[in-house]
C-alpha cells in the first residue's frame, strides 16, 4: 500500500515479508526508509493508519503490532490465542484493531489499552482475511 504524508511529495510503500519484518520504502527511489523488526515469524500483512503516523502488522507468530512510523518503535503488541494472524486492520476511527487467524477466528482489540474485546469463530474453514 502506498501513502503520501501531508506536505510530502514522495509516496511511501509499506511491505510485509517472510523475513519477519515490515518495511517502508520510498516509492519514488526504492530506498528503504524504515524497518519494523520484532515479530518472530512471517509478517503476513502491513497497513498504514490514515494519518501515516502508525503502521499495523500481523504475523504468523500470532501477534499484531502497532508501530510508530517515524521511530520504528513498537507501541503495542496484540496477542492472539488461535494461531497465526493473516491480516490486521484499523477500525474506521482507529480506536480498535481487528485481526484474522489461520484457523477461522477474528479478534478485536482496543488500541489504547491492548485489551481484547472479543474473539469469535467466524468461519468453519481457515484462511480468514
Amino acid at each position: 500500500r502506498t501513502f503520501g504524508r501531508a506536505g510530502q511529495r514522495s509516496q511511501l510503500a509499506l511491505t510485509a515479508s517472510y523475513d519477519s519484518t515490515a518495511k517502508i520504502w520510498s516509492a519514488a527511489t526504492g530506498e528503504c526508509l524504515q524497518t519494523f523488526a520484532g515479530h518472530e515469524d512471517t509478517v503476513m500483512s502491513a497497513v498504514f493508519s490514515s494519518s501515516g503516523e502508525h503502521a499495523l502488522t500481523a504475523a504468523y507468530d500470532g501477534t499484531a503490532k502497532l508501530w510508530c512510523t517515524s521511530s520504528a518503535k513498537c507501541l503495542q503488541t496484540f496477542s492472539g490465542e488461535h494461531g497465526g494472524l493473516y491480516t490486521a486492520v484499523f477500525s474506521p476511527d482507529e480506536s480498535r484493531v481487528l485481526a484474522s487467524t489461520a484457523y477461522g477466528f477474528a479478534t478485536l482489540w482496543r488500541v489504547d489499552t491492548g485489551e481484547c474485546e472479543w474473539t469469535a469463530a467466524m468461519h468453519a474453514d481457515s484462511y480468514v482475511r
